[in-house]
């Protein structure tokens, strides 16, 4: 009977605590930091994940350009040590001193290239619409100078290269190939055009013994 006497004074002496208004506001503001805290922290390790991938991607694209460089120039190297002629000995073939090594080979749209047999020489004849004597829309009197001097000076260098592609043993080894049929280009009028070539969107699309 004191036991239970005893029990019941502890229950009565020892009621169950209740939280106030305050209390309860308090504890939820405390919960709500820690849920941004937490929100924040996975914020802070996302964006330091799309950094890193970003660098690791910036950083793998710097090596590539410099990998680029480095073959354009080694090939540039391979290209200006070559004598494009016939003739060299084994493990010396771009050293001959024959016959040119040199062909001309007549495009689709009329446009010419010279290839070596020896090394990657791959020069195209330079685009016409480049030589237009005139003024473009858009362009001042000095760039169209420009233009055309350098269309000149490409010219130059192009009959020259022709010029040594001549240097053969037969009238047939001389003549040009002709890679296929010639296509006609017009517009909706009926106007004939000169179309750019695939390559000449590429750095070497005209001459591949310079380094972008």
């Amino acid at each position: 009977m004191a036991d239970e006497t005893e029990a019941t004074e502890t229950k009565v002496s020892k009621p169950a605590h209740k939280m106030t208004l305050a209390e309860v506001e308090a504890e939820i503001k405390q919960l709500e930091l820690e849920d941004m805290k937490l929100r924040l922290e996975e914020t802070r390790d996302r964006v330091e994940g799309t950094k890193a991938a970003k660098e690791v991607r910036s950083r793998q694209n710097r090596q590539r350009q410099a990998q680029l460089r480095t073959d354009l120039r080694e090939r540039v190297e391979v290209i200006n040590t070559c004598t494009h002629k016939q003739g060299g000995s084994p493990g010396r073939e771009r050293k001959g001193s024959g016959p040119s090594a040199l062909r001309v080979v007549i495009l689709p749209d009329g446009r010419s290239l010279v290839m070596c047999a020896n090394c990657p020489l791959r020069v195209f004849s330079p685009f016409p619409r480049l030589g237009y004597q005139g003024q473009y829309r858009g362009e001042s009197k000095a760039q169209a100078n420009k233009r055309l001097a350098k269309y000149a000076e490409d010219v130059k260098k192009f009959e020259e290269l022709v010029t040594a592609s001549e240097n053969q043993l037969t009238p047939e080894a001389a003549a040009p190939m002709h890679c296929g049929k010639q296509f006609a280009f017009q517009d909706g009028m009926g106007n004939n055009l000169s179309m750019p070539a695939p390559c000449d969107s590429y750095a070497q699309g005209t001459d591949n013994r310079n380094v972008a």
